[in-house]
């Protein structure tokens, strides 16, 4: 690919999958993954649930130890860039910021990005704590100025041209649920970047998270790897209504870059069609590739409950509600009701 090649990538309007985790952000990746302009297939296929989620929106301060960050487990920085010298030629192209540019970002890191938060990830903590610190839906315009002078925005463009170059990608995809978190700092740093948000009911949310870290414990990781799954119901209404706002304040202040997906429309028979239409229609793609049954037993978690690598939506059976005690599944529906409701009607 060459230097100009490369650089049309990203105007071949990137697109971004944010969503609550354990709302279906992974099968979306993977239902675009067909789609060949994108050149994630065989990544799709072939990498587990985490893989290709490289985390941009919390690692693109350019005052990081991006070299660190970038070798370490998660995100995965190495896979997306194909390898050890893949990455050394991304902090190569970055360099290092000067001393004035060192100051102008630690400024906007203090007072406009939150930075002291989301470094935190980088490190084995309680993952909801830190996240409740941030309210996404604020300040969106100010975080959006900011970033269109923070040194920053080449963080994110430098890290995806290449990926695009490793992958031989003629258009950018990405997947990280979080992504909602720094929806105006990605949308400046990419003009021309669609983004999509699904959601997913929150119960089956809960739930799904309950069951997950239970099957996890069960091969006795460290806890700090599965802190993000474990969490009371009220703690997690919080949680999940924080992610809500943001999706809805950032489709208000950017109507025509964010769609709203229902996962539970996705995956039902008699909706397929109209929601897998209207989110190729936003994306301008054919959807007759995502319509089509791509067939195939999927790879399984160790339950052998649900899928990990299925591209074909399967209706919603609510498989883990009865892991939740009633008292939960009350708190659940009554704190995230209005939001829920929102986000539906937002979801065409």
């Amino acid at each position: 690919m060459t230097s100009a090649a490369r650089s049309s990538v990203l105007r071949n309007a990137p697109v971004l999958v944010a969503g609550y985790p354990r709302s279906g952000t992974t099968l979306l990746y993977r239902m675009l993954a067909r789609y060949p302009e994108f050149g994630a297939a065989e990544r799709a296929r072939t990498m587990g649930d985490s893989a290709h989620e490289t985390a941009l929106s919390f690692f693109m301060s350019p005052l990081l130890d991006l070299d660190r960050i970038g070798r370490q487990g998660w995100p995965h920085w190495q896979e997306a860039l194909g390898g050890a010298a893949g990455l050394d030629a991304y902090l190569a192209r970055l360099g290092r910021p000067g001393r004035g540019r060192t100051l102008l970002e630690r400024a906007l890191g203090s007072y406009v990005f939150g930075d002291r938060v989301f470094e935190q990830f980088t490190s084995d903590v309680d993952s909801v704590a830190v996240r409740g610190w941030s309210r996404a839906d604020r300040r969106l315009r100010i975080r959006y100025a900011a970033m269109r002078i923070s040194r920053r925005t080449s963080v994110v463009r430098e890290f995806l041209e290449l990926a695009a170059r490793s992958g031989g990608s003629e258009r950018v995809l990405d997947k990280f649920p979080f992504h909602y978190y720094r929806f105006a700092e990605l949308s400046a740093a990419l003009p021309e970047a669609r983004f999509v948000f699904i959601h997913r009911s929150p119960v089956d949310v809960f739930a799904s998270m309950v069951h997950r870290a239970r099957t996890e414990l069960d091969g006795r990781p460290p806890m700090g790897s599965v802190a993000w799954l474990v969490m009371s119901a009220p703690a997690f209404v919080r949680d999940w209504c924080d992610s809500a706002r943001a999706a809805r304040a950032f489709a208000a202040y950017a109507p025509d870059r964010l769609l709203i997906v229902d996962y539970d429309r996705l995956t039902a028979p008699a909706e397929r069609t109209d929601q897998v239409t209207r989110l190729a229609r936003y994306l301008g793609l054919p959807p007759e590739v995502m319509l089509a049954d791509a067939g195939g037993d999927p790879k399984r978690d160790p339950s052998k409950r649900f899928p990990l690598s299925s591209s074909t939506p399967t209706p919603n059976t609510r498989p883990f509600t009865d892991e939740l005690s009633a008292n939960d599944i009350a708190v659940v529906e009554e704190g995230c009701r209005a939001h829920a409701e929102l986000l539906r009607a937002a979801s065409g």
